[in-house]
């Protein structure tokens, strides 16, 4: 503390208690005034405006400093160059000048405040000019760590709400830092690839991933977020024997690298699915097309008696391929059908056994000789209430899957039983059975089984696929149950109404 400071004089005890009583008000207010402010502008702008009032001063200003650096936290009575001549050093010179300075854990400074006459501050001023500089040390100190605080708050709820955005969304994302360690992986990232948290993070991305340093010089990493001239890359990852396409960027940025990827296997197998269907269907249609156009071709010639027994066996070839071809084309049409929203499902009286019937008639016409087709059903079993022709389509549709994936011959059965509100059809065959791993995808729209397990036997991939949709418009389920070499047993529920008379 420096000060023009000169001994009190001596005084009566009335006025002692008096001048003393005075000081404490002023204290008290400065203290209220220090401890009121929100913050260090406030701070400085009421307590020198104050200490001015105070200490009957007409200059006042607070200085600290912070990480080395000096500012200036309020002053009173003075211009701006005389405030940047503070930080440098450098007070005006006044009639009576008094410092008090002030410590912190992490900030210093000094209170001053000056007359501009010849009154100097007596010892009880200084004292309380020194007391005024604690309590503002202290309030700097309490406002620097409620600032601090706020922003490690703000900081914690930033890292919060990102955390819960990264968690939240469909895409997986992937952290590297500069080093190559893995240190973050959300929860969508997990779900697509299959491999946990622990088994990536603080690992290398080459050693978490497997496969990844076999796609990384072509995955696309921009250096800034904000870039739209690089596009995703989609590559393949082998992960544990499962083969995912992913559709992955990279944005570099300060302490690492962040991947985002989502998971394109389901459209790359659809796509695929539609390049195989082309090319089956096409194959499909070639077969009849070629027939009928030599049958045509042949019964062009002049040799060719009508009504002759060649005439009538190429006719009959015409007629067969002409059923084949029409109806190759009514699964393509009828498939493209069930995917729209204007199927509507009939409600009329349907025996279902003489239905079932039918459809075993007529593929007993038309299948291998070593076939045998059996309908099993109770002999109670009456007419019930149900969309017909959607259920001969699902019949016809499983009875010639079965025909289909039974090349050896054997048996096919049709068992018709009902429930409780609702009729259940199950076709068994004694064919070559379905892998587990295909079982979930026989369904799926142009899908069809692995060659090799199928012995080459043909389709268009649209028969279970047509039978699933038929069976979800009527409100009902399909299922199936398989074993590669021992056939396969399919079931369908389909929801009926009360029984009702024959029509």
């Amino acid at each position: 503390m420096s000060s023009l400071l000169r001994s009190a004089p001596p005084t009566d005890p009335q006025a002692e208690v008096l001048r003393r009583f005075v000081e404490a008000a002023r204290r008290a207010q400065i203290v209220t005034i220090v401890n009121r402010a929100q913050t260090e502008e406030e701070l400085g702008e009421l307590v020198t405006a104050e200490l001015c009032e105070a200490f009957d001063a007409e200059v006042a200003f607070v200085l600290a400093e912070a990480d080395g650096q000096p500012y200036v936290v309020g002053s009173y009575g003075l211009s701006p160059y005389e405030v940047e001549c503070l930080l440098d050093g450098e007070v005006a010179d006044a009639a009576v000048k008094a410092d008090a300075p002030f410590v912190g854990r992490t900030l210093r400074g000094v209170v001053g405040v000056a007359r501009l006459y010849d009154q100097p501050l007596d010892e009880a001023e200084a004292a309380l000019l020194g007391a005024v500089a604690a309590s503002i040390g202290h309030a700097l100190e309490r406002l620097r760590l409620a600032g601090e605080r706020d922003r490690l708050y703000r900081d914690a709820e930033e890292r919060g709400n990102a955390a819960r955005v990264i968690g939240s969304i469909a895409d997986g994302v992937l952290l590297v830092d500069d080093v190559g360690i893995v240190r973050l992986w959300n929860p969508a990232a997990e779900s697509i690839t299959g491999l946990a948290p622990e088994l990536v993070l603080g690992r290398r991305l080459q050693e978490a991933i497997p496969g990844w340093s076999t796609i990384a010089g072509s995955v696309v990493v921009l250096n800034d977020s904000a870039s739209s001239g690089g596009h995703a890359t989609v590559v393949p990852l082998d992960i544990d024997g499962r083969e995912l396409w992913l559709s992955i960027q990279g944005v570099d940025f300060a302490d690492g690298t962040v991947y985002a990827f989502r998971d394109l296997t389901a459209a790359h197998r659809l796509e695929q699915l539609k390049a195989d269907f082309i090319a089956t269907v096409s194959h499909e249609l070639r077969t009849p097309l070629a027939a009928v156009h030599g049958a045509a071709k042949t019964l062009q010639r002049e040799e060719i008696v009508p009504g002759g027994e060649v005439f009538n066996r190429l006719l009959v070839v015409i007629a067969e391929q002409s059923d084949r071809l029409t109806a190759i084309v009514n699964n393509i049409l009828l498939a493209s059908r069930v995917d729209s929203t204007d199927l509507e499902v009939a409600s009329e009286s349907v025996d279902v056994v003489a239905l079932a019937a039918d459809v075993l008639a007529a593929a007993r016409a038309v299948v291998d000789d070593r076939l045998t087709l059996e309908l099993i059903t109770p002999p109670e079993l009456t007419p019930v209430a149900g969309d017909r022709e959607k259920v001969r389509q699902v019949m016809t549709n499983l009875v010639a899957n079965a025909a289909k994936y039974s090349p050896a011959g054997g048996r096919i059965e049709v068992e018709l039983t009902r429930g409780d509100g609702e009729l259940q059809i199950v076709v068994r065959d004694e064919g070559l059975g379905i892998s587990a791993d295909e079982q979930s995808l026989i369904f799926e729209k142009f899908y069809r089984a692995d060659a090799n397990m199928t012995r080459g036997v043909s389709g268009s991939g649209l028969g279970l696929y047509i039978s699933r949709e038929l069976v979800i418009v009527m409100g009902g389920t399909i299922s199936v149950q398989s074993e590669l070499g021992k056939g396969s047993t399919f079931v369908v529920t389909l929801p009926i109404g009360a029984e009702a008379p024959p029509a």
